[in-house]
């Protein structure tokens, strides 16, 4: 999807490069086309949604963050156990209801915390380096399928560089008073545009699990999907040259 954004860049409080006396004359307003995500429409529906549970659950955030992480764990386990793929399926939809669910609970309690930020991101990262491993297992364990491994390589690698500049883009911003905060974003750090986001992953290993028994669906999910993943990775690093020098 592509959208027409007219925005002030860099952002809201942003420091331009190397200038250590910011004014109201920092900012350029500027009109351009980025792909986005589908993330911002899907978080109200999904607020709504969850708001009603999140009311009345007796758990707290970071509970509901490690159930996430154990449905993972499983969806993962059972995937490499070559099961019914409509058991690994349900794990999944499970992992992700609950990692939706815990941000409305702290919103709702008012119990945000840094720590609970860390946690649910380190889990997910967790669970989305894990189910591609288990499903790969679950139809190659004996390494017959060298191309296949190649590709889980590929998108592993992708995730990891995508990680990384995407947590120290986050502390950058941070330093220049950039933050989710001050931002008003839902997330813990702070988010660009990007080509991919997590209503994209969700439906990208919903399609995995459902040809997990495909060798080559699995490895051209995997060439796909880590390439868009690459995408946003260096559009994310066209950002930053343009307004962190």
């Amino acid at each position: 999807m592509v959208l027409t954004y007219t925005f002030v860049t860099p952002f809201p409080g942003f420091t331009p490069a190397r200038n250590p006396k910011p004014s109201s004359n920092a900012y350029r307003t500027q009109s351009f086309k980025i792909r986005c995500s589908l993330d911002a429409r899907f978080r109200y529906y999904k607020d709504v949604w969850l708001n009603p549970i999140a009311k009345h659950t007796p758990l707290s955030p970071m509970q509901i963050t490690s159930l996430s992480l154990f449905a993972g764990i499983a969806c993962c386990v059972v995937a490499a156990s070559r099961q019914n793929k409509f058991v690994i399926l349900g794990l999944w939809v499970l992992n992700r209801v609950l990692d939706g669910l815990d941000g409305v609970v702290a919103r709702s309690q008012g119990t945000q915390s840094d720590l609970g930020g860390l946690f649910d991101m380190v889990c997910d990262m967790i669970v989305y380096s894990a189910i591609p491993i288990g499903l790969v297992l679950g139809v190659d364990m004996h390494f017959a399928y060298p191309k296949l491994w190649i590709a889980l390589s590929f998108l592993l690698a992708v995730y990891h560089v995508n990680n990384g500049g995407l947590f120290m883009l986050s502390s950058i911003l941070e330093k220049r008073n950039a933050s989710s905060t001050k931002r008003e974003e839902q997330t813990s750090v702070t988010m660009c545009d990007s080509l991919i986001g997590g209503t994209e992953t969700v439906f990208v290993y919903s399609l995995m699990i459902w040809l997990a028994n495909s060798v080559l669906g699995l490895t051209s999910i995997f060439w796909i999907f880590g390439t868009l993943v690459a995408m946003t990775t260096i559009r994310r690093m066209q950002w930053a040259y343009k307004n962190l020098k």
